[in-house]
């Protein structure tokens, strides 16, 4: 007999937190992958790194969920200009984030959303073998009570 199962990690955190970033930044392309990919001057990619349970009851448990997103932009540019654009962007995202701490869109009920930190220029090695590109990237955590 086949379970059911609800897919929390996709349909109720990631999908979610990509859909309020893509609707604030248009037309900036937000993408779910663990590495860079060109998408353009300026993108958003998100990463799943870990869940963890944090209490379960009979019938429920809450997990918390741990994202890592990077900004990208790429520019040939003037450097202040891309870090204060960098700077402005990672501000409104932590604004955005705070807005939608509590999100129950479409039953996606995720709460506590947060960033932990903002790093700017965190590179990895692949990401260091490209020009001309500015990173930015922080720790977003966010919580889901799911009944079992």
């Amino acid at each position: 007999m086949a379970i059911s199962y609800t897919t929390v990690w996709w349909s109720k955190v990631l999908k979610p937190i990509k859909d309020i970033i893509a609707s604030e930044f248009r037309p900036m392309q937000v993408y779910i992958s663990d590495i860079y990919e060109p998408k353009g001057n300026i993108a958003f990619r998100l990463f799943g790194e870990n869940s963890a349970l944090l209490s379960r009851g009979e019938s429920s448990e809450v997990r918390e969920y741990e994202i890592e997103l990077a900004y990208y932009l790429k520019d040939a540019g003037n450097r202040e200009r891309a870090y204060e654009k960098i700077y402005r962007d990672m501000d409104r995202l932590n604004q955005l984030i705070f807005n939608y701490r509590t999100n129950t869109d479409s039953g996606a009920v995720f709460f506590d959303a947060m960033f932990s930190d903002i790093r700017i220029n965190d590179k990895n090695e692949d990401e260091e073998l490209i020009d001309d590109l500015f990173v930015a990237k922080s720790d977003l955590s966010c919580k889901f009570s799911l009944g079992l």
